[in-house]
C-alpha cells in the first residue's frame, strides 16, 4: 500500500502540537506514550482492533502488487459442507478469522464481519472445473494477483468436487497479513472438524525452557548490533535477474514441480549427508546457476536469498489456543552457485551451518522488526523495508507439511502445494512442501524478473533427482502413482 505523505505530515503536526503543551522533560516521553496509544484509542472508539505490527509489514512498498499466498490440498473424496460448517463455527471463534481490514490515514485496522453474511463470500466453488495441474496453476496464476477486499475476512476456500473424478480440491487463498505458514498448517490440521490439534502430525519445535527463554530476550539488543553489521555489509545483487534497482510489473507468473516423492528426497538428502532444507537449497543454487549461463550470464556466482524462520517456542494444542498470526524472522543468507551439483551442497552446507545456533540472533531480527514497526511512523518504515528487500534475488520458503495425512470420515488428504508473493521488493519466491508421501516445489515471480518460471522449476527438479539413489534412477520412483496430472 502506497504511503500517503499527507497523513504522515498531518499525524506528526498533531503530535507536536500535542507534546508542545508538556514541560521539555515531559515532551519525549509525552510523544513515545501518544504514538503507542492512539491507535488503541481509535480502535476503541470505532469497535476495531489494531493490527499488530508485523500484519502491517505485509503491507510496505506493495504498490503494484498484493502480498497474498495459496494453495492446493487434494483429499480423498471429502465433502466440502463439512468444512464450510466447520470454517463457519471457527469465524464465530477466531475476532481475526471472520475481519476484514479497515484503513485510516496509514494506519490498519482488523474490523469483523458478520460470519454468517460472508461465510459464503468465503467459501465458494471454484467457477471453472480443473483438470489437471495445469488448470491448477493457472488459476492459482490469475488469483494470487487479484487483492482481497478490504471489507470482507481475508481468506477464500474454493472447492472442486470430483476433481479428477476421485479428489475433492481445495485451493486456499489468504492476504499473508492473516497469519503465517505455520499459523496456516496449524489451522489445516482442523480441517476435518476436530478442535484438537494433532500435533504428532507436524515436525517437532525444540523445546526451550524458560531460563533460555529469559536468556534469549536479555540478548536482544547485542543481537541487533551483529545483525545491523551484516545488513549493512550485503552487498547488493545485480545480475541477470536482478536490475539492482527491482523495477517490478506486480503481475505474478507460477511454476510447478512435478509429485516428487518425499521418500525420494529423504533417501537422496540421507545419501548425499545433508538435511532436506540443505539439499533442496543446494538444487536451487545449481539450477539458478544453469538458468543465468543458458541466458548469458556465466559471471554471477553467488545471490542473496532471504528464508522465513519461525521464532514459536512450541506448536499450538487446540483451535482455542490457535493464533493467526505472523511470528517469523527473515534471515538473509548469501548462497554461492555452482553448475555441479555434486560441488553445490558442501558449499550450501558451510553457508547454512552458521543458522544451526543462530536462533538469538533470528529472535533478535524479530523483535526488531515488532518494534520498530510500532515506534517508528509509517513513511520510515515502508522506506526501510523497501531497501532492505532490494538487495536479494529471491525469498525461499522450505514449510515442513503434515508427516500424516489428515484423516475425516475415513477420507485422507494426499498432498499440498504453496504459492508465495513475498513482501517488499524481492518479487521473486521458491516454495517447497513437504507432504505426507509428497514433495512438491513451486516458484512465483514478478513477470519483469522472468517470463517462464517453469524453466527454471525444471532445472532444479533435474538437479533433486541427480541427487536420487541408482534404485530410484532406474524408475522404482513414486510419480508411477502421482495425484497430479499435468495433461489432459
Amino acid at each position: 500500500m502506497k504511503t500517503n505523505i499527507t497523513y504522515s505530515l498531518i499525524k506528526t503536526g498533531v503530535l507536536l502540537a500535542f507534546v508542545s503543551m508538556f514541560p521539555c522533560k515531559w515532551m519525549i516521553p509525552a510523544a513515545i506514550f501518544v504514538t503507542l496509544i492512539y491507535q488503541y484509542v481509535i480502535a476503541i472508539i470505532f469497535g476495531m482492533r489494531v493490527m499488530p505490527s508485523m500484519d502491517v509489514a505485509c503491507f510496505y512498498t506493495i504498490d503494484k502488487a498484493t502480498v497474498n499466498f495459496m494453495s492446493c490440498t487434494l483429499i480423498e473424496g471429502y465433502e466440502v459442507s463439512k468444512m464450510r460448517a466447520t470454517f463457519l463455527k471457527h469465524m464465530k471463534l477466531k475476532y481475526k478469522f471472520r475481519s476484514g481490514i479497515y484503513e485510516l490515514m496509514n494506519d490498519y485496522y482488523w474490523k469483523e464481519t458478520n460470519p454468517d453474511e460472508t461465510i459464503d463470500v468465503c467459501v465458494v466453488k471454484i467457477p471453472k472445473e480443473c483438470k489437471t495441474q495445469k488448470d491448477l496453476e493457472e488459476f492459482c496464476q490469475n488469483e494470487i494477483n487479484i487483492p482481497l477486499p478490504f471489507n470482507k475476512p481475508q481468506w477464500r476456500l474454493y472447492y472442486q468436487e470430483k476433481y479428477q473424478e476421485k479428489y475433492t480440491l481445495i485451493i486456499w487463498k489468504q492476504h499473508h497479513s492473516l497469519c503465517d505458514g505455520v499459523s496456516c498448517i496449524s489451522h489445516h490440521l482442523t480441517h476435518g472438524g476436530s478442535d484438537l490439534l494433532d500435533i504428532s502430525s507436524l515436525v517437532p519445535i525444540k523445546h526451550i525452557s524458560f531460563m533460555e527463554k529469559f536468556l534469549l530476550r536479555v540478548s536482544v539488543p547485542f543481537q541487533l548490533i551483529k545483525f545491523l553489521v551484516k545488513m549493512a555489509s550485503l552487498k547488493q545483487d545485480k545480475h541477470l535477474l536482478h536490475d539492482g534497482k527491482r523495477q517490478l510489473s506486480g503481475k505474478k507468473l507460477c511454476g510447478t514441480s512435478s509429485d516428487l516423492s518425499f521418500h525420494d528426497i529423504r533417501a537422496a538428502s540421507k545419501k548425499q549427508k545433508c538435511t532436506i532444507n540443505d539439499l533442496v537449497t543446494a538444487c536451487m543454487a545449481t539450477a539458478m546457476k544453469q538458468y543465468l549461463i543458458m541466458n548469458g550470464d556465466k559471471t554471477t556466482d553467488k545471490i542473496n536469498i532471504v528464508i522465513p524462520a519461525n521464532i514459536r517456542f512450541g506448536h499450538y494444542k487446540t483451535i482455542k489456543e490457535l493464533k493467526f498470526e505472523n511470528k517469523f524472522a527473515p534471515v538473509p543468507l548469501v548462497i554461492p552457485l555452482d553448475s555441479d551439483i555434486t560441488k553445490s551442497i558442501p558449499k550450501v552446507i558451510k553457508v547454512t551451518s552458521s543458522l544451526r545456533n543462530s536462533f538469538a540472533e533470528i529472535y533478535a531480527t524479530y523483535a526488531m522488526s515488532f518494534y520498530t514497526s510500532m515506534l517508528v511512523p509509517y513513511f520510515i518504515s515502508d522506506w526501510f523495508i523497501g531497501q532492505s528487500t532490494k538487495p536479494y534475488t529471491m525469498a525461499f520458503s522450505n514449510t515442513p507439511g503434515l508427516l500424516k495425512p489428515l484423516v475425516s470420515d475415513g477420507k485422507k488428504s494426499i498432498m499440498m502445494f504453496t504459492y508465495i508473493i513475498p513482501s517488499g521488493y524481492t518479487g521473486m519466491a521458491l516454495g517447497a512442501i513437504s507432504y505426507v508421501d509428497f514433495f512438491k516445489i513451486t516458484l512465483t515471480v514478478d513477470d519483469a524478473i522472468m517470463k517462464d518460471p517453469q524453466v527454471l522449476i525444471n532445472l532444479l527438479e533435474e538437479n533433486i533427482k541427480k541427487c536420487y539413489d541408482t534404485e530410484t534412477k532406474n524408475g522404482n520412483d513414486s510419480n508411477n502413482s502421482s495425484p497430479s496430472k499435468n495433461e489432459d
